[in-house]
């Protein structure tokens, strides 16, 4: 897509703790300076006037992504014009990838591949299926593997992805058949990946809405910085911490606005 077209648009919503509810906004991002404008939809109104953001780039515009405006996190929800929608849609598309239980001391390296070959990695969460949960996902999942049991599925730690890339099933099938599968010489895979984009939003919408309570005794909390993420070095930290002896019991990313920021560090 040419950086040098008219501005884009995009529905974005913003969680207001104080009087808790969302507000939507519509974000016009104008690729021409990188600069951008808002307009409260409900108010019909400017909520911010055309300014350069340089928090906001054109690899962070995509469905589903949370960005950063001046220390509020905004979601985008839904393309705000036609030829926003054309411009994006098939540009850069989000795709599942589940890393199974016996992958458990290579959950790092799986990372560090995956951020290695360019994808964006929107979502990350740590699970531990029941076995309802199991059977609920492999009804959604149209698995490319005829080896995964919901017992095997629910034997032990997962660990689930919304990868971003342009034509991203085609990029993860490659990925994983040739370097992810083939960090262990067994002929298992030890990660699944949808092979529909309609099912993978399925997938997404399924595996993130599930609750994982970790285990909270004889423990240390992680923080990984943003500069970690954004530098693609998260994979190879979280190896670190493997190799050493840790076990992680938990883990999922999230995106803190300003508020929660504060909170966290007066804990």
């Amino acid at each position: 897509m040419s950086m040098t077209s008219p501005r884009l648009s995009f529905i974005v919503e913003h969680y207001d703790t104080l009087a808790q509810m969302v507000k939507k906004y519509q974000l016009f991002y104008y690729p021409e300076d990188a600069s951008i404008e808002m307009y409260d939809i409900k108010n019909q109104r400017i909520f911010l006037k055309r300014i350069i953001n340089p928090e906001v780039k054109t690899t962070s515009l995509y469905l589903g992504s949370e960005i950063s405006i001046y220390s509020r996190q905004y979601k985008i929800i839904a393309f705000a014009d036609e030829f926003t929608k054309k411009s994006f849609e098939n540009v850069r598309t989000s795709v599942f990838a589940l890393i199974l239980p016996s992958a458990y001391m290579l959950i790092g390296k799986i990372i560090d591949l995956i951020q290695r070959n360019g994808f964006l990695i929107n979502k990350l969460k740590m699970n531990k299926f029941s076995n309802k949960e199991c059977l609920n996902f492999l009804k959604i999942h149209n698995s490319n593997s005829n080896e995964i049991t919901p017992e095997y599925l629910g034997s032990d730690f997962i660990v689930g992805m919304e990868l971003i890339k342009s034509n991203a099933i085609v990029e993860i099938e490659k990925l994983a058949r040739e370097e992810i599968n083939t960090l262990t010489k067994e002929n298992t895979p030890i990660m699944i990946y949808s092979n529909d984009y309609g099912l993978a939003q399925q997938e997404i919408n399924y595996y993130f809405s599930l609750k994982h309570q970790p285990q909270l005794s004889n423990c240390s909390l992680l923080v990984i910085k943003p500069h970690i993420i954004e530098s693609g070095n998260a994979g190879k930290l979280i190896d670190i911490v493997l190799n050493e002896g840790f076990e992680i019991s938990s883990m999922t990313m999230i995106y803190l606005d300003k508020e929660t920021a504060e909170n966290f560090f007066d804990v």
